[in-house]
C-alpha cells in the first residue's frame, strides 16, 4: 500500500468526517483541566474563551476540511508549498521544522 493509502485512507473518507477528526485531535485528557483553569482564573466569563473553540472547530469542519480535500495535498507543508511556493514556503518549512522539532 502507498503512503497516501496509509495516511489518507486512500482519500475515501468524506470531508466532514475528516473535519471532525481534525477537531477531535485537539481534545485530550488535560482539556478539562484547561477549562477549569480558565474559569477559575477569569470567572464565569472565562467560558467565552473555550466556547470560542467551538466556533473555530465548526469553521475547521465545514470550511477548511473541504478546502484541504480539494487541494489534494497530504501534509500541511505541502499545502504551504502549493499556496506560497518559492522562498517564503522554504523559510516556513525550515522554521516549522526547527520550532516543532526543538521547542
Amino acid at each position: 500500500k502507498s503512503s497516501s493509502e496509509f495516511f489518507l485512507s486512500g482519500r475515501t473518507m468524506p470531508w466532514w468526517l475528516l473535519g471532525i477528526s481534525m477537531v477531535a485531535t485537539t481534545f485530550s485528557t488535560d482539556t478539562p483541566n484547561l477549562v477549569t483553569d480558565i474559569v477559575r482564573t477569569n470567572g464565569v466569563s472565562g467560558n467565552w474563551v473555550w466556547w470560542a473553540f467551538l466556533l473555530t472547530g465548526l469553521l475547521t469542519v465545514f470550511v477548511y476540511a473541504r478546502l484541504w480535500r480539494r487541494s489534494n495535498v497530504n501534509t500541511d507543508l505541502e499545502f504551504y508549498e502549493l499556496r506560497y511556493g518559492g522562498k517564503p514556503a522554504r523559510f516556513l518549512r525550515g522554521f516549522r521544522a526547527v520550532y516543532l522539532g526543538v521547542i
